[in-house]
């Protein structure tokens, strides 16, 4: 997919755009997004007090940036969610736990990601948009809401024994009781795509595009949503091919589109090599 994006919008154009941002927009975005997943640990870390685990906040912090930094070369979220799991499985209540409480802060992340392209495309300058594109979204949507209020029925329809099922109605039960973390890690959930949003929007600031805030609201969850597709590194190709499908439609062309992609991955994979600095600092030492 990049091969083919850089010979119709040409790899050199993409760099001198990037190179033309404005640094202390760029210096800007990244705080933001920073900020952004500091706020997303700490929403991980209220779902993780919610079965069982008593882990500091600055500790679910470390190890979000942590599994940042393994994400960079593992496809979509993958590597990013079991170095959660792996380690926050060291402490009690154990990895069963440990991998619920990650399980259902991307499913929460995803909801909310969904819920917002649902709201941006309902209110927003959508109309631009291919007409399937957007009854995909609606549908997609009204597809999470119905597997929500679905998911502990039809779990309990399947074998006692199985794994599913025990996750589901065991492992994820404190969540669907408890109404007041749910609410606030919602509520957190909401928050953190609201920053990562306004990121986006410094970032065609930095490169001097006219993008309305409206229509970022509108692409940025279509991207996110493109780049977690589990079959490229990093999310490379989906992400900047999401961008030059979607810019265009906003009157951007699709040099400065992949350009806008490239400084995008460029912010979150310094996030995550600061996480690696976090995990190099947290290695044991060998011994002997």
């Amino acid at each position: 997919m990049l091969a083919v994006l850089f010979h119709r919008v040409g790899l050199a154009d993409v760099l001198e755009i990037c190179l033309a941002a404005r640094p202390e927009l760029l210096a800007l975005a990244f705080v933001l997004y920073a900020t952004g997943q500091v706020v997303s640990a700490i929403r991980w870390h209220a779902l993780t007090s919610g079965v069982g685990f008593s882990v500091p906040t600055i500790e679910c912090v470390r190890i979000y940036f942590i599994g940042m930094f393994f994400g960079l070369a593992i496809p979509s979220t993958l590597g990013a969610d079991g170095a959660r799991t792996l380690y926050l499985g060291r402490e009690p209540p154990g990895a069963t736990r440990a991998l619920s409480s990650v399980v259902f802060d991307r499913w929460l992340g995803l909801v909310s990601l969904v819920a917002i392209a649902v709201v941006a495309l309902s209110i927003g300058p959508s109309e631009d948009l291919p007409a399937p594109l957007v009854s995909a979204i609606l549908a997609l949507g009204g597809g999470l809401l119905v597997a929500w209020v679905l998911a502990r029925p039809a779990a309990r329809l399947l074998p006692s024994e199985s794994r599913l099922r025990g996750l589901v109605d065991r492992d994820l039960a404190p969540y669907f009781r408890d109404g007041r973390l749910l609410a606030r890690a919602t509520a957190l959930s909401v928050g953190v795509h609201g920053i990562q949003i306004v990121t986006q929007k410094v970032l065609t600031d930095a490169l001097g595009l006219s993008v309305p805030f409206e229509f970022v609201a509108i692409y940025h969850p279509l991207v996110v949503l493109a780049s977690a597709v589990p079959i490229t590194i990093g999310g490379f190709g989906l992400r900047e091919a999401a961008y030059a499908y979607l810019l265009p439609h906003a009157g951007i062309a699709s040099d400065d589109a992949v350009a806008l992609a490239l400084l995008w991955w460029a912010i979150g994979a310094t996030g995550g090599l600061l996480g690696g600095v976090l995990y190099a600092a947290s290695a044991r030492p060998a011994k002997g």
